[in-house]
């Protein structure tokens, strides 16, 4: 039934998204965010990755904790999303186990809005560091990311299902916004985190951040 309403609320108002996962026909959804991006098995290149990034997004009763790992290759303007852990209704203790186990000593970069729990987090051990966001964040986060090809490994079902949906809003009449909808968006928020500082160190290149 739930379902069914989501779907019902989706056909009013996201009519060619409907089309898409409703209706199972083939097409894409008009304006979405990022349309770099594609999906491989990424199962024998996860070793060698040497520079890994590290986001996480806080939830708890219905948002998810959304953790996320990744890998840059700037030469070829390539970012690989190897790892994701996606789980609400978590206490911190249990947010600190699976810290542990999916980043290990990496630092990760969190979600600013919740110092406690970073704090926290570093309390126990785990390398974590608040999110600086700043002005315009999201839309700056997303104009680097739209520079580079976005490999997802397969196995990371919860991202594809964010990155294949993330959408501009659009005003009443129907004209696309400079916004991003914020919503199904938790590991992309934490990919944003992730690459934080590439995206400040690439406006310091260019001269916008001084």
């Amino acid at each position: 039934e739930a379902d069914r309403r989501m779907f019902e609320d989706m056909k009013k108002n996201r009519p060619k998204r409907y089309q898409v996962a409703g209706l199972g026909e083939w097409g894409v959804e008009e304006g979405l965010v990022f349309e770099n991006w594609h999906v491989e098995d990424l199962s024998e290149k996860i070793p060698h990755f040497d520079k890994i990034y590290c986001g996480c997004d806080f939830g708890y009763a219905v948002d998810p904790n959304a953790l996320i790992k990744l890998h840059i290759d700037k030469s070829r303007k390539e970012i690989y999303v190897f790892a994701e852990y996606y789980q609400a209704g978590m206490n911190d203790d249990e947010l600190v186990r699976v810290c542990k186990d999916f980043f290990g000593k990496q630092i990760v970069t969190c979600d600013c809005a919740e110092p406690k729990t970073i704090d926290y987090l570093a309390m126990c051990g785990i390398n974590a560091i608040p999110a600086v966001k700043g002005a315009d964040s999201i839309n700056r986060g997303i104009r680097w990311l739209q520079g580079y090809e976005i490999i997802v490994h397969k196995d990371c079902n919860h991202f594809i299902d964010e990155i294949s949906q993330y959408h501009w809003m659009q005003d009443k009449e129907g004209n696309t916004m400079a916004k991003a909808a914020d919503e199904n968006n938790h590991l992309i928020d934490a990919l944003r985190y992730a690459v934080e500082q590439e995206v400040f160190a690439a406006e310091v290149t260019a001269g916008i951040r001084l």
